[in-house]
């Protein structure tokens, strides 16, 4: 356990003198959640056939209700301002939230929240904008006072249950005075949030649920198994998995987003120096890129990175990097032709 994971799981042990340690709360909370939680799969959507170069369909804002994608409830990731003060955003936005998915679980995250480690939020003068961070995430040797900012972690732990530790008020220097922090875990993931509004808090941890087998909201497995991705209707879908195969990160790209991502794809050209292809059996990221008319692969070896083009291995270029490497990657940039900045929405 890292020293921020120990850091917010203590906070959370010390609680509240109004509400109840944090440890030990895990049996009562399974049987609250199995009374009242009931989890909702999103249904699959219908795919297209396409029948142009670049698709038609994914240059027109997506969204058909299936809840996973544009303009559906909180999950929609609309076009609407974002509010760049670094305030919740209100959960009765339609267009607010987004999925973020971490090996077998997805939850609802709001749009202002950005990337990042939550202890180093004050380098460069920063301010204390909420950040989703995932395990791995690198973070400036810095002492921020508070220790953390607002935001989201991901964390494996030994627990497989379906708990709920108690949204409270935290006291100290570890958090922001204005605060409320709770956690949830399912299937040996913890999910720890960070915010301001106790109703902010609830309702990210209410929409937690575990990856079915037919992906998450966003079309993408919690492990990788070729030819299983199950993009949104109209969307793209971008998955990124770690060197055993679990998911890290998972997007739908819509729109413009999406049509700029399959034409970088197209455009790829024949491979250079880099033809080998044996060394795919070493253990390596791998990101997914799929929608109803193109599939394509990239990975992420040391030695030769590649992408494949509807199974053709192509030069893994800058253009098709900036749109396989989602918002808050990290990984190691070397022998990767990365481009000039790397997407942070």
């Amino acid at each position: 356990m890292s020293d921020l994971e120990q850091r917010l799981t203590d906070a959370l042990t010390e609680g509240s003198q109004a509400a109840p340690p944090a440890i030990g709360l895990a049996a009562a909370a399974r049987e609250r959640a199995r009374r009242t939680r009931r989890t909702r799969i999103a249904g699959g959507a219908a795919l297209l056939a396409l029948a142009v170069a670049v698709p038609g369909v994914l240059l027109a804002s997506g969204g058909d209700g299936d809840g996973r994608g544009e303009g559906v409830g909180p999950a929609g990731r609309g076009k609407t301002a974002v509010d760049q003060s670094g305030q919740d955003d209100d959960p009765n936005l339609s267009t607010g939230y987004h999925w973020e998915s971490w090996h077998g679980v997805t939850v609802q995250v709001p749009n202002t929240w950005e990337y990042g480690s939550l202890s180093d939020w004050c380098a460069g003068g920063g301010d204390l904008v909420p950040r989703i961070q995932r395990p791995g995430t690198v973070a400036s040797s810095i002492l921020c006072e508070p220790a953390s900012t607002y935001g989201l972690t991901f964390q494996e732990i030994d627990n497989r249950d379906d708990f709920e530790w108690p949204v409270v008020s935290q006291t100290g220097g570890g958090w922001p005075e204005e605060n409320v922090v709770g956690g949830r875990g399912i299937g040996g993931v913890l999910v720890m949030v960070a915010a301001r509004e106790s109703t902010v808090a609830s309702y990210v941890l209410d929409s937690m649920r575990a990856i079915g087998p037919e992906g998450d909201p966003n079309g993408c497995q919690a492990r990788y198994t070729p030819g299983s991705e199950n993009p949104p209707e109209g969307a793209l879908s971008v998955c990124r998995y770690d060197e055993n195969g679990q998911l890290e990160q998972s997007e739908a790209l819509v729109g413009e987003d999406a049509g700029d991502a399959v034409r970088a794809l197209q455009a790829a050209p024949e491979p250079g120096t880099c033809r080998d292809t044996s060394q795919g059996s070493q253990p390596h990221q791998v990101v997914v890129l799929g929608s109803a008319g193109i599939s394509a692969k990239v990975d992420l070896v040391a030695g030769c990175p590649r992408v494949s083009v509807d199974g053709q291995v192509r030069e893994l270029t800058p253009d098709v990097l900036y749109w396989a490497l989602s918002p808050g990657w990290s990984g190691d940039g070397t022998n990767l032709p990365l481009p000039p900045e790397l997407r942070q929405r």
